[in-house]
């Protein structure tokens, strides 16, 4: 009973002191928009990140990047992140990964 009682302290203990620094490791989730002129920065983004947290999907930013096929690739990398992309160019680049 002694061993499980000091088990439970030491494992509480360092969740205690731990649970802070791993929670500031977690990486955030983004939403690539590309450019932050374009569109998909100024227009359609910046109400997701409040209609996620709604949804109980929270921690989500928007984020610039250089367009499509880089969205594509950070959201392969992080399949929690969101990426726009155009559709067009996301087709002829599904098509080329299958052959």
């Amino acid at each position: 009973m002694l061993t499980l009682r000091t088990l439970l302290t030491t494992s509480a203990a360092t969740l205690a002191l731990c649970g802070p620094a791993i929670a500031q490791e977690a990486p955030s989730k983004s939403i690539f928009t590309g450019g932050e002129k374009g569109a998909y920065h100024s227009l359609f983004c910046p109400p997701l990140p409040a209609a996620l947290s709604n949804a109980y999907f929270q921690g989500y930013r928007c984020t610039l990047s250089r367009g499509t096929l880089e969205n594509i690739d950070r959201v392969l990398k992080e399949p929690t992140n969101i990426g726009f992309v155009q559709l067009d160019v996301f087709g002829v680049t599904s098509s080329r990964n299958l052959r």
